[in-house]
């Protein structure tokens, strides 16, 4: 009966492999309630970590033969737990001596703060992962902490996926904690390191995956919280400063790595400087990344085992009967020395009945001149599957379905199979050394010994029945993670892809891209293209059209934060309307229009950024949704402001604000900018512009205090752009250098690139300001030759004020070329308030570099900018152009004419509020 069998396959399991929780079970009716009993193969697994008595052989109730016992009687000496799966069944570990001494070596000089990155590197099956165990054990062995993280095949596309397995044993998250018990232990670990970092819980909350419901992560940009996470990892790196312990960590298979995680192992290089840390990582040698060429980082190369070491770990395979003579030389040869394969070799033999015995003392029973050693290794394992009997097979079949690494209870799920038939099935392989138990809490767990193995058994299998699986595993990931679906969201698409069912695919994808968008713009939009890929592929389905434009639309959305090219963008806008028109819905027609808008605002083609703005508008306009309504205006804003439509932008800023009225929430949901502080923020803009600085300060301000409200962080910077503006009209350089801090401060935490580079022009400004030109014209210069693609909307103006700063340095040739490009290149863009201040330093530059002689060539220059300025209501620039024209009176001798227009300017700038200027210009006039 089945518990018959079931103590058949524990029995079975416990001599070879070890299975301790369906053990315990049975143990149960022999122990007295003030006691506790363990099998005598649970014993041997937990021997050490707990004082147990032998109290002899059991018969036990279902179990043919004798079971032994042993009563636990308390805690052992052992304080940490071996990975038992990698612990038994090893072969005898060879040829690696100089290796483990070189891992030895960068544990010492991390033990005494020289921190040490290692890289493991070898081909499939040389031994880097066994390698890395033998080292975690020794280190596990003088109590050192090891926590291990693993990348995995099927999980490239799966965000942090070995990062989360390596936090969570950090934070010492069990599997059968709930949301709240893991919470309480990440923010004990954290606040006792560092109480500073408390205002990160919830971004760390959320990357864990335990999300805290009464604290939120605040609207931010996913490179935001990525930094913080980086903030984090870099506290828990030093985490092990004056810790005896010496924290060392190892992540494996790098080679499947997912784009997030590769982000993420970066900064913790990168961060690793100085810290009591050693972090040891394995991969294929195709993989590369930039932070090998840290010095602190050492590539160690793993060789295949040479003749000798091969006979060796042959010697403890085989043994040494003369049968076997020669028989080690062959598989060498055919091998070449590669751990894996050698073991695949014997066990070939062993399973096809040429080799008898146990291991260590085998004998060859056919005639050793016509034995034939397979000779590929996918020949090698393709046989012995197809030896396995058919449970057997079944189960291995099914687990490769599954993935390179399966949890017992969602393998019986699939098989149907009665679980002590799959329990049974497992003890097999793991005898037969296909598979091998990973972990046995809180479910067992188990993983394939070999990549290659999981790879010919999934290919074994015909293609119908493996998508038949694939839609298996996906139904019952669902149905054992129902609370967990956005983070297997990635893995479920995987499996409807593979289960041919593209469309279910796809919208896994785009549950994936909108989790992971919080932290990661570029893996949201890989996750995005991925939908589009599988929604072409069933076009004719009835979900298609509504998917096809919603993913359409996502790209774009996403497309200023990523970087996508015009021609790409303009070829997703028009199949994005292909889609739209089958659903004959104006919204989806008008969500594309709007997000192509932002992304032509960026590339500065004004025209078309309001001409997409205006048919969002149109299609926003006609929707029953007041949210809606409310930014149906807001693609306009920043193209009118930049093309100088000052007024147009003011009333549509105007109609947003009276159309938010006591919402400031509406907007985030759509585009992740709060539409109220949005307004209040542009009809800053418009005040500062028409020389009105002290009720731009105020706008702001009332902006900065609803997206504070909101969590609104990228408002939240917008009103401090503001503000550091009206400082430097102003001539104020200490409220400039106040204000423009906190920007750059804002805008890390945002972490938007484009929103940086903003920042970092905002700096240039400021330091220019202050009177450091070289330190502006540095820093500017190094921005203009960052800045591109998406971020093409903040370069003009970088480059204005970089030729102001070569004018002031004396460097006039260099200035004159650069404002004259950029001059003409906003004079064919439209950017009219931009012109202004492009013709003013324009002016400044031709004074210095031809005195009088250029006069005639000023005088041009400022009759333009005057002319924008009455075309544009740009009063600001007014006096600005007052002082330039005076300047111009200088050059030609009229002191009088000079004077009166000094004193204008000085007016202006004292009506505007532009307090700094007006004593600056003073000053001239004494």
């Amino acid at each position: 009966g089945n518990v018959g069998g079931s103590g058949d396959d524990l029995r079975m399991s416990y001599t070879a492999q070890g299975h301790t929780v369906g053990l315990a079970q049975r143990m149960e009716t022999l122990a007295s309630p003030d006691t506790c009993y363990l099998s005598g193969a649970t014993a041997a697994l937990v021997t050490g970590y707990f004082a147990l008595e032998d109290l002899g052989e059991f018969r036990v109730k279902g179990i043919s033969e004798p079971v032994g016992v042993h009563r636990l009687l308390g805690p052992g000496h052992l304080r940490t737990r071996f990975d038992a799966s990698r612990s038994r069944g090893l072969t005898r570990f060879v040829g690696r001596s100089a290796d483990m001494g070189t891992l030895e070596d960068a544990l010492v000089q991390a033990q005494v703060g020289t921190a040490q990155v290692v890289g493991v590197v070898a081909e499939a099956g040389t031994g880097k992962s066994r390698l890395c165990h033998e080292f975690a054990e020794r280190c596990r062995g003088r109590g050192i902490t090891v926590n291990v993280g693993r990348a995995l095949a099927h999980g490239k596309h799966i965000p942090y996926l070995p990062m989360l397995e390596v936090f969570r044993l950090y934070y010492g998250i069990a599997e059968d904690d709930d949301d709240r018990t893991a919470r309480e232990k990440i923010a004990g670990r954290l606040l006792l390191l560092d109480d500073t970092l408390r205002e990160s819980l919830p971004v760390l909350f959320e990357f864990l995956g335990v999300p805290d419901p009464a604290r939120p992560v605040p609207q931010m940009d996913p490179d935001a919280k990525q930094r913080q996470v980086f903030a984090i990892l870099r506290s828990a790196i030093h985490d092990s400063q004056g810790d005896a312990r010496h924290l060392v960590v190892m992540i494996e298979d790098l080679h499947w790595l997912d784009a997030a995680s590769e982000a993420l192992i970066a900064g913790w290089v990168n961060g690793i400087a100085g810290a009591s840390a050693l972090l040891v990582l394995n991969f294929r040698p195709e993989y590369r990344a930039d932070w090998m060429q840290q010095p602190w980082y050492r590539a160690l190369p793993l060789a295949p085992l040479g003749a000798a070491e091969t006979h060796e770990l042959l010697d403890d395979l085989l043994g040494r009967d003369p049968s076997v003579a020669g028989l080690a030389d062959r598989i060498h040869a055919q091998t070449s020395g590669n751990p894996f394969f050698t073991e695949e070799v014997v066990q070939s033999l062993v399973d096809a009945g040429d080799l008898v015995g146990t291991r260590g003392a085998h004998r060859l029973v056919v005639d050793a001149a016509t034995i034939r050693v397979p000779p590929s290794v996918h020949g090698i394992l393709a046989a012995r599957i197809d030896r396995l009997p058919e449970r057997e097979k079944l189960v291995l079949q099914t687990a490769a379905v599954i993935g390179q690494t399966f949890a017992e209870p969602l393998l019986t799920t699939i098989t149907a199979l009665p679980e002590s038939d799959v329990r049974t099935a497992l003890a097999s392989l793991q005898t037969a050394e296909l598979v091998y138990e990973q972990s046995p809490f809180p479910v067992a767990e188990y993983v394939f010994k070999h990549a290659l193995t999981r790879d010919v058994a999934l290919g074994s299998q015909l293609q119908q029945r493996r998508r038949q699986l694939h839609g298996a595993v996906a139904s019952a990931i669902e149905a054992a993670h129902p609370d967990k679906l956005d983070e297997q969201a990635a893995l479920l698409a995987h499996h409807w892809e593979e289960a041919g069912e593209v469309i279910t695919s796809a919208s896994w994808q785009m549950r994936a891209a909108q989790w992971v968008r919080r932290r990661d713009f570029a893996a949201s939009a890989r996750h995005v293209e991925r939908a589009l890929d599988l929604v072409r592929r069933a076009p004719d389905a009835p979900e298609a059209p509504l998917l096809g434009a919603t993913i359409c639309r996502a790209i774009l959305a996403l497309g200023f934060r990523t970087g996508l090219a015009r021609d790409d963008a303009e070829r997703i806008f028009a199949e994005g309307l292909v889609w739209a028109e089958r659903l004959d819905d104006p919204l989806f027609a008008g969500r594309l229009h709007q997000a192509i808008s932002v992304l032509y605002t960026f590339d500065l083609d004004l025209p078309a950024a309001l001409r997409h703005a205006a048919e969002w508008e149109r299609a926003a306009s006609a929707m029953a949704d007041p949210e809606l309504r409310s930014y149906a205006k807001w693609p306009s804003l920043g193209p009118l402001r930049a093309t100088g439509d000052l007024e147009g932008a003011r009333r549509n800023a105007e109609w947003q604000l009276d159309a938010t009225r006591d919402q400031p929430t509406w907007g985030l949901r759509e585009w992740a900018m709060g539409a109220r502080a949005g307004a209040l923020i542009e009809l800053s803009w418009h005040a500062m512009f028409t020389g009105d600085l002290e009720r731009a300060r105020a706008l702001a301000d009332q902006a900065m205090n609803v997206a504070r409200e909101t969590r609104d962080l990228e408002n939240q910077w917008g009103s401090l752009v503001v503000l550091a503006a009206t400082a430097f009209y102003a001539g104020l350089p200490e409220p400039s250098r106040a204000t423009v801090q906190r920007l750059a401060e804002l805008s890390e935490r945002a972490g938007s690139e484009w929103l940086r580079s903003d920042s970092r022009f905002r700096v240039g400004m400021q330091l220019l300001l202050g009177g450091d030109a070289r330190a502006a014209a540095e820093l500017l210069e190094r921005e203009c030759m960052d800045v591109r693609g998406r971020l093409a909307l903040t370069r003009p103006l970088i480059q204005t004020y970089l030729a102001e700063s070569l004018r002031r340095m004396g460097e006039l040739d260099r200035a004159r070329l650069l404002i004259e490009s950029t001059h003409a290149f906003m004079k064919e863009r439209g950017l009219r308030v931009w012109l202004i201040e492009a013709a003013l330093v324009f002016a400044r530059i031709l004074h210095d570099a031809e005195g009088a002689a250029g006069s005639d060539r000023i005088a041009p220059l400022l009759d333009e900018a005057d002319a924008l300025i009455a075309d544009t209501g740009a009063r600001l620039f007014t006096p600005f152009v007052a002082v330039e024209r005076a300047a111009v009176a200088g050059l030609r001798g009229d002191a009088a004419a000079r004077v009166r227009l000094l004193r204008d300017a000085h007016g202006l700038f004292t009506a505007m509020g532009a307090t700094g200027q007006a004593s600056r210009v003073m000053a001239e006039i004494a």
